[in-house]
């Protein structure tokens, strides 16, 4: 809505928020990493876990409509702004126990809490010192990178050192379900139980503030249990819900999502003897991973298309080399 129809929801929010940090006609250009961005109506720093609470719960009472930015990294905003209020997440507290656990809230910039962990002798979480976040954004991203060089073996999660979060509504107790279920992946069945409670979580329409994240956490939900499935060797349950995942995450756009949902329901269709079918979405898994990542992922594809061999009439996938490289033979299908 236009400012001058927003003088009844602007004064309640003065009412409810402390009016020296309420500003209007703030330009977001230098809360974002690109630098880019008109004026937010109204903008708010909210300097504390209960600050940034209340900030919401005064917009969505007033009916103003808001966003909350966190660190402003990979968010490109228009010359025209943001028409509402723009919450900046500025809850940087965190603290330290002895027994090796820190909290901290949503709003602690990755970058400090490494820092500060490595002044302590902590380890953990230096894997993502070079990616701009803060805690929140990590925790609801998964945040991942690669295992140190020089074997780079293997993709590290944030997951991996994460234990719980503490909720203010419905979606952020869902967001905390799927960290933890992430976090217990080798215990699949727990993972799984976790997962089909986070699924009941999103059946209710409130739960999810847009229609694209409903489609990232619904399609990752499915993923993540059609992977655990697959792990207990439980084939046709995991095919199911691998393709349930793959138009979700094809319509969020998470391509490295789709390449590994591919890849695990490449994988499942061909234990149930659907070779074709398989062969179909391990090539598909080849080309998106080629194109986005992660490398690994590529190999284990084509593994998969060496496995069940070419279609009729076609030459076999061979490794002359015996170097893990599979290459196809003369006249064998090309993934391009």
């Amino acid at each position: 809505m236009p400012l001058t129809n927003m003088a009844g929801p602007t004064m309640e929010l003065g009412d409810r928020l402390d009016a020296a940090r309420l500003k209007q006609n703030v330009p977001l250009a230098p809360y974002t990493t690109f630098r880019i961005g008109g004026p937010a109506d109204l903008f708010y720093d909210a300097i504390s876990a209960d600050d940034l609470a209340n900030a919401v719960a005064a917009a969505r009472r007033s009916g103003m409509p808001y966003f909350i930015l966190g660190l402003g990294a990979n968010i490109l905003i228009g010359d025209r702004g943001f028409r509402g209020l723009v919450i900046r997440n500025a809850a940087r507290h965190m603290r330290f126990a002895e027994d090796g656990r820190v909290w901290c809230e949503s709003g602690v910039i990755m970058r400090d809490l490494i820092a500060e962990s490595v002044r302590r002798g902590w380890s953990g979480l230096e894997h993502y010192v070079g990616i701009p976040s803060t805690v929140g954004g990590a925790v609801w991203q998964n945040l991942h990178f690669l295992s140190p060089a020089p074997d780079r073996e293997r993709t590290m999660f944030i997951a991996e050192v994460f234990e719980s979060a503490e909720d203010w509504d419905g979606y952020s107790q869902a967001l905390s379900l799927l960290a933890g279920g992430l976090a217990q992946a080798g215990q699949h069945r727990e993972a799984i139980a976790q997962y089909r409670r986070l699924e009941a979580l999103l059946a209710e329409p409130t739960r999810a503030p847009s229609p694209l994240l409903r489609h990232v956490t619904a399609g990752h939900v499915h993923l993540n249990i059609g992977m655990s499935l697959l792990a207990l060797r439980r084939w046709a349950p995991a095919a199911a819900s691998l393709r349930a995942a793959l138009p979700l995450l094809q319509r969020s756009g998470v391509r490295q999502s789709e390449a590994r949902c591919r890849y695990g329901l490449g994988s499942a269709l061909t234990r149930l003897g659907r070779v074709d079918e398989a062969r179909t979405e391990l090539r598909h898994a080849v080309r998106i991973a080629r194109r986005v990542g992660p490398a690994d992922l590529v190999d284990r594809a084509l593994a998969g298309l060496a496995g069940i061999g070419p279609p009729a009439g076609r030459a076999r996938w061979a490794d002359p080399a015996g170097a893990g490289q599979i290459v196809p033979g003369p006249g064998a299908d090309t993934v391009t």
